[in-house]
């Protein structure tokens, strides 16, 4: 075979590629940014779904937060009230001890108080240290 004509199928097939890729520009360039937008939509999407999801998360939180704080501030105010209620029964027992009046017919006492203060009387009379 002769160099030449070798040498020239050689550039026959450079610039036929060369005159497909120069009529084929334009569409790979569209074809690739066609795909760049559809990456940055899904990313988008996800990215809205990731938001969503961590927004979501948060609230949560929040909304548990809420609920031990409501819950602690609940049993705050019954220890309260019945660290008072012993308080009560307690003083109206050193008063009765003191020889003041017997307070347990009052309304601020529960049932079980007032069912039970004759007896804490005669405890507290008997244990006396």
């Amino acid at each position: 075979m002769d160099p030449t004509i070798v040498l020239l199928a050689v550039l026959v097939a450079i610039s036929a590629g060369a005159l497909a890729y120069a009529f084929l520009f334009q569409q790979i360039e569209v074809e690739k940014k066609t795909t760049s937008r559809f990456k940055r939509v899904q990313a988008a999407e996800t990215d809205r779904v990731n938001i969503k999801a961590a927004r979501d998360r948060v609230q949560e939180l929040s909304k548990r937060r809420k609920s031990m704080q409501d819950s602690l501030r609940d049993m705050e105010k019954k220890q309260n009230e019945k660290a008072k209620k012993a308080k009560n029964v307690a003083c109206a027992i050193n008063s009765y001890r003191l020889g003041w009046q017997f307070p347990f017919d009052n309304s601020t006492f529960s049932a079980s108080a007032r069912r039970l203060a004759p007896l804490l009387l005669h405890l507290s009379m008997v244990c006396r240290c």
